[in-house]
């Protein structure tokens, strides 16, 4: 690890590019957002309409913004660092190693600017005329972070008690069988007696 630092702060040595730069672009794709709202808004009146407002749900600028700058990262570390690293005497695994740590911290400060920018749209009700550009459905509408809970299967179900409960439980008492109380339907299939059982064997 300790020859692998020096290949890190050789990828962070241009901390602009590496570190400011997913903020500035997700700042310019929140204002492009925010500046085609105002402009339907002009046209239909601010705030803007319930269907509009719900097809700005499905806005994707978060999404097409960052895969070309994450492109020309990782042409950038391998086109102009990997030859200074060797040149340095480094090791490809250790270039590799503090390479992937830099993306990593990339990779942290756009998810934590993307939080950061999640937040002020919903404080201020989306930009106070709106327009959405992380509250949005490819984002999982802001509930990414919550667990995703599954309904529990239950094997009985709760039924409408009406007229049909009655036959039910005169068909089942008229079979002998124990009837289930009324109202509740249950998916587990009832067994039938099979017609092949034999019956009592005869004493000689």
């Amino acid at each position: 690890m300790t020859h692998a630092l020096p290949n890190l702060r050789l990828y962070l040595a241009n901390r602009t590019w590496s570190v400011l730069t997913p903020i500035y672009i997700l700042a310019i794709m929140t204002g492009i957002t925010v500046v085609i709202t105002a402009i339907i808004g002009i046209a239909t009146g601010l705030p803007i309409p319930d269907d509009i407002r719900h097809d700005m749900r499905f806005n994707g600028g978060a999404i097409y913004c960052i895969p070309g700058f994450l492109i020309s990262v990782g042409a950038l570390a391998m086109n102009r660092n990997f030859s200074m690293a060797l040149a340095l005497g480094s090791t490809r695994r250790h270039f590799w190693i503090g390479t992937a740590l830099g993306f990593v911290i990339t990779s942290l400060t756009l998810g934590v600017g993307s939080l950061v920018g999640l937040g002020l749209e919903r404080l201020t009700n989306h930009w106070f005329i709106g327009a959405r550009a992380f509250d949005v459905t490819p984002l999982g509408m802001g509930t990414s972070c919550r667990p995703s809970r599954r309904p529990r299967s239950s094997r009985c179900s709760r039924s409408s008690s009406g007229p049909s409960s009655a036959p039910s439980s005169e068909r089942s008492g008229r079979s002998g069988r124990r009837s289930r109380p009324s109202g509740w339907a249950c998916s587990s299939p009832v067994r039938r007696p099979s017609s092949s059982r034999r019956g009592p064997r005869s004493s000689p």
